[in-house]
């Protein structure tokens, strides 16, 4: 009988986090089973929160899955900030006085995080993942995932549970994931290498030398493109335009929408198209219908919003939303073309 079995436990620093998770780690050890440990702290500060997952499993295992089967729960935030890291099946432990609490009375919960748990709770919108790989990959047995260390992030997690020797964490290593995808590249496998956009400015080099020269097929995942809001400035994706489109071999693109995005992704794993880039922000969509059917995108090509005359308004990527909300308000939208 096979056995892979992810456990996370949260709650306020100095509550017993780290030494619940560490003895259940040992515990498992010594009984023979593999085990894969992350440890996540959003502050050194007692009180504040912080967590711990720990997968095991009856087999060699290389990274964590956070598709969570029981979370212990110390406090509320422990369940609003990972409810939905827990699989269909799986369950939660925690205090019955914690189900009447409200995202607003958590003290840890910052307020920009608050605003997207309550939109998430309202809506039915997808974010901009690419949750549409896991798709592709059903037809595709070519295609593989790498990440380094951003499976939740990118939604790599949700194929991994279910192709586990097709996803690839090769922890905080930019460069080796960008020089490891390029070596699956040779041998005719295709990877979809997921990153965020700043963060793959610590692989520039590998980009160019290890893939864009030898114009090996490789799909560069973008996550994080433009603004991030509560991620930070060392998370703003502000360069990434600038410094891909100087790369030789590199196709630049950047979805609109959802629609978009999955069919970029489709068409990237098509044919040999060499070092193919797909850039798009963090946070919500903007479809509610977002399950489109794949096509093919014409590389090269534009998509014209609006008949104009007078005005011309050029976007790319996720902006573009902006400029079709924008020219049914401006002064001139009757001769604006977009």
């Amino acid at each position: 009988m096979n056995i892979d079995f992810t456990w996370l436990i949260g709650g306020p620093q100095g509550s017993g986090v780290e030494s619940g998770a560490n003895i259940f780690s040992k515990v498992c050890s010594q009984m023979g089973y593999q085990v894969f440990g992350k440890r996540e702290f959003y502050s050194n500060i007692k009180g504040e929160h912080s967590y711990f997952t720990v997968r095991i499993s009856d087999e060699k295992i290389h990274s964590n899955v956070n598709d969570v089967n029981l979370m212990v729960s110390f406090d509320a935030e422990t369940i609003f900030r990972h409810f939905d890291e827990i699989s269909s099946e799986g369950g939660i432990i925690y205090d019955s006085e914690l189900e009447n609490i409200d995202t607003d009375k958590v003290r840890t919960l910052d307020k920009p995080f608050k605003d997207r748990l309550h939109k998430l709770l309202e809506s039915k919108n997808k974010p901009f993942t690419i949750a549409g790989v896991l798709e592709l990959a059903k037809e595709n047995e070519n295609i593989v995932g790498v990440t380094p260390a951003m499976l939740s992030g990118s939604s790599l997690n949700k194929m991994m549970a279910e192709m586990p020797s097709r996803v690839f964490d090769v922890g905080i290593a930019e460069q080796h994931a960008v020089t490891f995808s390029a070596g699956l590249s040779t041998q005719g496998i295709l990877p979809f290498c997921n990153i965020y956009s700043s963060f793959m400015q610590r692989a520039y080099d590998q980009v160019i030398h290890d893939v864009a020269l030898q114009n090996l097929d490789v799909v560069f995942c973008l996550d994080r493109g433009g603004f991030v809001g509560a991620d930070g400035a060392t998370h703003h994706g502000a360069f990434d335009l600038a410094y891909f489109r100087c790369i030789p071999n590199m196709i630049v693109s950047a979805p609109m929408n959802e629609s978009e995005l999955r069919n970029l992704m489709y068409t990237a794993q098509l044919k040999n198209h060499g070092p193919f880039s797909i850039r798009y922000p963090r946070g919500s969509g903007v479809m509610t219908d977002w399950k489109t059917p794949f096509e093919e995108v014409k590389i090269g090509s534009a998509k014209k919003i609006k008949d104009g005359e007078e005005v011309a308004i050029l976007s790319f990527g996720h902006p573009g939303n902006f400029v079709a909300t924008a020219y049914k308000i401006l002064p001139f939208s009757n001769h604006c073309a977009s």
